[in-house]
């Protein structure tokens, strides 16, 4: 695949007290002073990094993340530090695992300070708030968790000293720091049950080499890919290396990809989306679409990413694009291993851009297509010979947000409550977290993860002119047993294959 423009992209911000200075800095070495500020360089510098430093002086001052380390902050009150003193955030990779009755929200970070403050430091750590919703929770719940720097067991939570939702899909997490720590952000699992009848399901976990990494999920034609992230062996700092993991439905051994090489695990948190066509998958990274080919080198397209989705023999990698000076979603179409130019998506008819603000976006297939969803409404975009067009755009009111959006032209709002292609809640729906749905059906996961639950539509329209809404006929539950699920896949009509909280994958016959 060729290599697209690299746009432009500041990887921290640095602030002391009133002045302001933005620094473009070197992939792996980053360093700079707060107290004496940097100019501002017209180069444009690497889109990622495994680390970033600053020294801040007695005066107090901030790290600002950017690119791989967009929504960390580190913040020094005055007096902490006697004098200069480094401050160093690094990528950690493989991200460690937090304690079994939790699950992580967000990228893992180690902070360390050359010397120990005398006053407690401010650290903000960003938020997946899907993957939080998928849980049944939100950044409002979220907890961070620590360890001694270099530690993976001995974990101690803090409650959230603040939170914030930043826009609409990511969020963040403030806490007090004494020393350095080994830091991520996560939810406490619940213990809720199914409602009502609720048997327990036949699982089959699948071969995994080791625990998959985020929340991608993918269906393949002999059973689903998802993501395995690990440390680079020629870097000993936060670099990584990415591989796609196919597991089989039949339970046989796993294949892994051949690596691609990343400055940072936080580059693939959350992952934009994961879609296999033919021989070769793709997934979308924060940094650009990488193709994984199931035999040869993968490589990296660079884009800002926002979602990949498949669309029949074709992938649409959506990317953040730009429409009379707004950032809209842009669709380049991939086929045959080839990205086309950007198309910016506008609505029919007006012409006006969708413009957006969120860093990524739901997405599912479509009939012809696939649907996506902006944080504050769905969209319907057609893929016909190769020309791309949006077809229908449903808003939420008030201050819904999209959180999952399916085939079927279903959506599942921050709340966890099922909405119809009008974006009507559905009535009588129970709150859903991680959702697929095709035809007349819809399955999710429910109860923090710890069910599964099928739904079903009478498929009549109250107007014979008009296709028929999604109404609820049925629902059926099964209780999913050991760790709960934080995304689903169907791989046939009556099992899907879930991905647990530990990275674990399990087939589940459906109820």
């Amino acid at each position: 695949m060729g290599e697209a423009t690299r746009p432009h992209a500041r990887l921290f911000v640095m602030k002391s007290g009133s002045s302001l200075s933005l620094c473009t800095l070197s992939s792996f070495a980053l360093f700079a002073s707060v107290a004496a500020g940097c100019a501002e360089s017209e180069d444009a510098p690497p889109l990622t990094a495994s680390a970033f430093s600053g020294v801040i002086g007695a005066e107090g001052g901030s790290l600002i993340g950017r690119g791989a380390f967009a929504g960390v902050v580190v913040s020094v009150p005055p007096n902490a530090f006697a004098g200069s003193t480094a401050v160093t955030v690094t990528s950690v990779t493989p991200p460690a695992s937090l304690p079994v009755a939790a699950a992580s929200v967000g990228p893992m970070f180690s902070v360390t300070f050359a010397a120990s403050p005398s006053k407690r430091v401010s650290v903000t750590l960003p938020v997946d708030q899907r993957t939080a919703a998928a849980f049944g929770q939100d950044y409002r719940q979220v907890k961070v968790w620590f360890t001694a720097e270099g530690g993976t067991v001995d974990w101690t939570r803090l409650d959230a000293g603040e939170t914030a939702e930043l826009d609409g899909i990511v969020g963040s997490v403030t806490v007090g720091l004494d020393d350095g720590r080994l830091l991520g952000a996560g939810v406490v699992l619940g213990d809720e049950s199914c409602a009502g009848e609720c048997p327990p399901l036949t699982a089959t976990t699948l071969p995994l080499t080791s625990p998959a990494f985020g929340t991608a999920l993918a269906s393949t034609e002999s059973g689903v890919a998802t993501l395995r992230i690990s440390g680079s062996a020629s870097d000993s700092g936060g670099a990584a290396e990415l591989h796609v993991v196919s597991s089989p439905g039949d339970g046989s051994e796993s294949t892994v990809s051949a690596a691609l090489p990343i400055a940072a695990a936080s580059d693939a948190w959350p992952a934009r989306g994961l879609a296999r066509v033919g021989t070769i998958a793709f997934a979308g990274l924060r940094t650009g679409l990488a193709a994984f080919p199931d035999s040869g080198t993968p490589s990296l397209t660079e884009d800002e990413t926002l979602a990949v989705v498949r669309v029949g023999d074709d992938v649409a990698w959506i990317v953040a694009s730009d429409a009379d000076g707004e950032r809209v979603p842009g669709v380049r179409l991939v086929s045959s291993g080839v990205a086309s130019e950007t198309v910016p998506l506008v609505q029919a008819g007006s012409g006006k851009p969708l413009s957006i603000t969120a860093t990524s976006l739901a997405a599912a297939p479509g009939e012809s297509g696939f649907v996506l969803g902006l944080p504050d409404r769905m969209v319907v975009v057609t893929v016909t010979d190769g020309v791309i067009a949006v077809a229908d755009v449903v808003p939420l009111g008030g201050d819904a947000v999209v959180d999952a959006v399916t085939s079927n032209r279903l959506l599942r709002d921050r709340d966890g409550y099922l909405r119809n292609e009008k974006g009507l809640v559905v009535e009588d729906s129970p709150a859903l977290g991680a959702l697929v749905g095709s035809g007349d059906r819809v399955i999710g996961t429910a109860a923090g993860g710890r069910s599964l639950v099928s739904l079903t539509s009478d498929g009549v329209a109250s107007n014979p002119f008009e296709p028929a809404p999604f109404r609820l006929a049925s629902v059926t539950s099964g209780s999913v047993p050991g760790l709960p699920l934080v995304a689903i896949v169907e791989v046939e009509v009556d099992a899907v294959v879930g991905l647990d909280s530990a990275g674990q994958l399990r087939r589940f016959l459906l109820p």
